[in-house]
């Protein structure tokens, strides 16, 4: 059974809204990475690719019982650099006349609650923006 996400106007029916959304994850249940669909407190396991065809199957998890992976196995990440005037501003750089792309590897994505680990030279500080908390600097390996 295929199904779509509909993406309604503001001020439409919420009732509408819930029936019509699908809420969609990748998670891995005693080893075994799996797409899903997760609805009210379970995970229901899927034949196939969300990206595909697929067909939801008989097995339900509990949500507490599966871990939340990405929602996606890429295998690049391709970024874009200083393209937020904003925050090349307050960070002090100059605005690159033309985009600066970067790579990223998909080791780099973490699932819920997956713990960010900064690798020792990742110390530069982080800008202040409304609404984030500071983010203290990592102490220097070499201090």
């Amino acid at each position: 059974m295929k199904r779509t996400m509909w993406l309604l106007p503001s001020g439409s029916d919420s009732a509408i809204a819930e029936e019509s959304f699908m809420k969609s994850a990748r998670f891995d249940h005693e080893g075994t990475p799996s797409f899903g669909i997760v609805k009210d407190e379970e995970t229901i396991k899927l034949n196939g690719s969300l990206f595909d065809t697929y067909q939801e199957t008989r097995i339900h998890y509990p949500l507490y019982d599966v871990k939340l992976l990405p929602p996606a196995v890429p295998t690049k990440i391709v970024c874009v650099a200083h393209n937020y005037r904003g925050l090349i501003e307050e960070i002090d750089e100059e605005f690159p006349d033309e985009p600066v792309f970067f790579l990223k590897p998909p080791s780099c994505l973490i699932g819920h609650e997956g713990a960010t680990i900064y690798p020792p030279v990742a110390h530069r500080r982080q800008p202040k923006r409304p609404g984030v908390e500071d983010i203290p600097e990592r102490p220097s390996d070499t201090a």
